[in-house]
């Protein structure tokens, strides 16, 4: 596996992580501590940093006004390699590295990630709720609709 990876690992000094998953021996042998000042944290951005700041604000202002995630990947269980490179403008981007394909979309974690999802699918019901009262629906098939989908969520 070594050799398949040894342009990928120039610079780096070798290890047990070459050969194996062993994050703990990657971060002792190369981690190098930074002994300047905090002068680099007191920048006011690029223009590209601006930019991209700005658009992850809008839907943070989404979310902080619905209280829920902006949307759900619903498709697969994340884990590190479940999702493909994301952007929030890839022309802008120096780093690439979102949780899932898209800004602000959450991914389904097992350990955590229960009760986001929990919240968004009730949000997703009461709207459904909603729109089934202005239909045509009778009270009877809309209250037995309404029950099942409550009785769904929190079981």
């Amino acid at each position: 596996m070594a050799e398949q990876f040894a342009k990928a690992w120039e610079g780096f000094a070798a290890g047990e992580w070459q050969n194996d998953v062993n994050v703990r021996d990657f971060i002792q042998k190369n981690y190098t501590p930074y002994e300047g000042d905090e002068s680099f944290l007191v920048s006011e951005g690029t223009e590209a940093t601006n930019t991209l700041w700005a658009k992850v604000m809008e839907g943070i202002k989404q979310e902080n006004s619905t209280h829920a995630p902006v949307d759900f990947d619903t498709s697969v269980i994340s884990t590190i390699t479940s999702h493909d490179a994301g952007y929030i403008n890839k022309d802008l981007e120096t780093i690439v590295g979102l949780q899932t394909e898209a800004p602000l979309k959450r991914a389904i974690i097992p350990n955590g990630g229960i009760r986001m999802l929990k919240v968004r699918a009730k949000l997703m019901i009461a709207n459904l709720i909603h729109k089934l009262r202005k239909s045509s629906l009778s009270t009877a098939k809309r209250t037995m609709l309404a029950f099942s989908m409550f009785t769904l969520l929190t079981s």
